[in-house]
């Protein structure tokens, strides 16, 4: 893309206010290729902080094209444009003169890739913006598959925030409780709540949730716990709802999955009276 090349050879001092006056213009019409390009100079200074409203305004057009299109798949027209350079010049000097017809402005490329290349890639090079973090958490709360989600999440949360009696200890700038009501208004991708609530250092709610989502899992999770009295506290709730799950099932079958929980735990934890209320 010319624009691109043009701006890509240009010294950052000169080039930097093209970029952002121009980046919804490069995104829209070629939004792959100007995600790498941003990123190729991040390095260089390119602020990921000035080009986030670019990518939320993008993201926002590629939201209201997806709603239309619901209506009449028909009627959404997706045309790519070139943009075309009416005059380009790089001085001696430095002076980099970049001037972008707009005439195909009507035209919008959508790729579901374009922002999340970008986002995750200035993440990689040491971007530390929280708003950069945030934004690509929504983008990953909306996708169908949990794992980008689940993966950003385990990469970014530390394990010391799970230890009782430790301060959460972030190794990112990810904000866990606006990450946490993000993903529970989605109402789904529950293995990254879970994940999120052990970040958070409530162990109880992680446990909770995996009961009725991962009982293996809240199993794990409760023998996880260094605290025995939480550990007790977990492994009765899990009894309780092997309990309550088999009733409505086959209650013949509620003796043995409480006896098997009774194992699992080991008698240092739960006795057959800590048990006796849920038979």
């Amino acid at each position: 893309m010319d624009a691109l090349c043009v701006l890509a050879e240009a010294p950052i001092e000169p080039a930097e206010p093209f970029y952002y006056k121009h980046a919804f213009t490069l995104l829209s019409r070629a939004p792959l290729a100007s995600a790498k390009g941003f990123l190729g100079r991040f390095r260089d200074g390119l602020s990921a902080t000035k080009l986030l409203p670019t990518f939320m305004r993008y993201e926002k057009k590629r939201s209201d094209l997806a709603k239309n299109a619901k209506n009449d798949v028909n009627s959404v027209l997706k045309t790519i444009g070139d943009i075309k350079i009416s005059e380009s010049r790089v001085s001696s000097s430095g002076t980099v003169e970049v001037r972008i017809d707009d005439r195909t402005s009507q035209s919008f490329v959508d790729d579901e890739k374009a922002s999340v290349t970008y986002l995750e890639g200035v993440i990689a090079l040491g971007c530390k913006s929280t708003a950069v973090y945030n934004y690509l958490v929504s983008l990953y709360v909306e996708m169908d598959d949990e794992d980008p989600l689940y993966q950003f999440l385990s990469k970014h949360i530390s394990s010391t925030a799970t230890v009782p009696g430790l301060k959460p200890r972030q190794k990112s700038p990810l904000d866990l409780p606006y990450t946490l009501r993000v993903v529970l208004q989605s109402g789904r991708h529950y293995r990254s709540v879970i994940k999120l609530y052990m970040g958070l250092g409530m162990r109880q709610r992680a446990v909770e949730l995996a009961i009725k989502v991962d009982p293996g899992l809240a199993k794990e999770l409760t023998r996880d716990s260094i605290e025995r009295e939480e550990k007790k506290r977990l492994w009765l709730m899990i009894a309780k709802y092997a309990a309550e799950e088999e009733d409505h099932t086959n209650g013949e079958n509620v003796v043995s999955k409480v006896i098997s929980v009774l194992k699992e735990c080991g008698p240092d934890i739960l006795s057959i009276e800590d048990v006796l209320p849920f038979l």
